[in-house]
């Protein structure tokens, strides 16, 4: 409270900056996290609190949704890994790579694949590690890996052809851009001669 008997926020707000720091990995996340607090806050009606359990109230909010925030940027991550693997293609660097088209396609294909290989990657992109796919199919760990082996093969063997529209060049194109090498040339010429 200042002289006046009313609250000061900004004190308030300062406190739990400070408080909350150590947990935010950067200044930006720590801002977001005050702010949802806050937010919350007033959506909760908890803003009538005495000074000392409203910052602890603010406290526990804002480190819940750090957390929260967290958790979902590893599940993010999680899902890229599992799209580069399934598709044998480094995706963190392709700045064109659309994880979403891409996704689309892989779980087109994944249609096409056995019962149980198609839910193997369902559950991977899921978020799932093999581990625990074993444990829900009731299958042996060996057995889920050896199948998500064949899965991944089989989605890359057909991706190219099934994905061309995705990645933006359809088969016409590709056709209208193909040229020649030296070697298709010289067997088409030598083919010629034997004629």
């Amino acid at each position: 409270m200042n002289n006046d008997g009313e609250r000061d926020f900004s004190k308030l707000y300062q406190e739990v900056c400070r408080k909350l720091r150590a947990h935010a990995p950067n200044q930006e996340e720590l801002l977001e996290a005050v702010q949802e607090a806050w937010t919350r806050c007033y959506e909760h009606h908890k803003q009538d609190l005495p000074d000392h359990e409203l910052v602890a109230w603010l406290l526990k909010t804002g480190k819940n949704y750090l957390i929260d925030t967290q958790r979902t940027k590893r599940h993010q991550r999680s899902i890229q890994e599992q799209l580069a693997y399934i598709l044998d293609r480094d995706i963190t660097l392709d700045k064109d790579f659309d994880h979403t088209d891409q996704t689309v396609c892989i779980l087109q294909l994944a249609q096409t694949l056995p019962p149980v290989e198609r839910q193997i990657i369902l559950l991977v992109l899921s978020g799932n590690d093999l581990k625990t796919i074993a444990e829900i199919l009731e299958l042996q760990y060996p057995t889920v890996a050896k199948r998500y082996e064949r899965a991944c093969q089989h989605i890359r063997a057909r991706y190219q052809e099934a994905c061309r529209s995705v990645d933006g060049a359809s088969p016409l194109q590709d056709e209208a851009n193909y040229s020649p090498s030296e070697e298709d040339t010289t067997t088409n010429v030598e083919n010629d001669n034997a004629s």
